[in-house]
């Protein structure tokens, strides 16, 4: 069984991960933290339909996906957030389970930090299953409100 939890207040944010290992359920054979940060903001050119003319803007983007749309070109580029692998995870061990807790710092103004805990169990035929918890993000703020009127053309993700 697996389980996780995720938290944060005003100055850090924390993941907990519980393995048990009782009725014979296998221990881990690796855990890994990872966690990156956002980019400084990207100012680009954008036309807005409101003014009704090209503006150029300023944005902060709370984005961890591999890939992403260049707002300027509309190509597909490199989004340039590197997942680093941590060290400082925390391990308490009882007769029933095993816990995984990993603590981060609220990140400075504008940007995002994520991080997430990856365990590797052993799998049949010498395989290995990976499982992850959920993405902790924080802050838990958005860098715009949510897209509304004429101007929203679907939902942000």
């Amino acid at each position: 069984m697996w389980t996780w939890t995720r938290t944060a207040n005003e100055t850090h944010g924390q993941i907990v991960a519980t393995v048990s290992i009782i009725d014979g359920h296998p221990k881990p054979t690796a855990v890994t933290v990872y966690q990156a940060r956002t980019v400084p903001g990207t100012k680009y050119k954008h036309f807005s339909s409101q003014h009704k003319k090209t503006v150029s803007m300023f944005c902060f983007r709370r984005d961890f996906r591999l890939n992403i749309l260049d707002p300027t070109t509309h190509k597909i580029i490199n989004n340039p957030i590197k997942w680093i692998e941590q060290t400082n995870i925390q391990t308490e061990t009882t007769s029933q389970s095993i816990i995984y807790s990993y603590t981060t710092a609220m990140p400075p103004q504008n940007f995002w930090d994520a991080a997430f805990i990856q365990v590797t169990f052993p799998g049949p035929d010498n395989s290995s299953v990976i499982l992850t918890t959920e993405t902790l993000i924080i802050p838990n703020t958005h860098p715009i409100g949510p897209c509304q009127g004429v101007a929203c053309y679907g939902t942000l993700v």
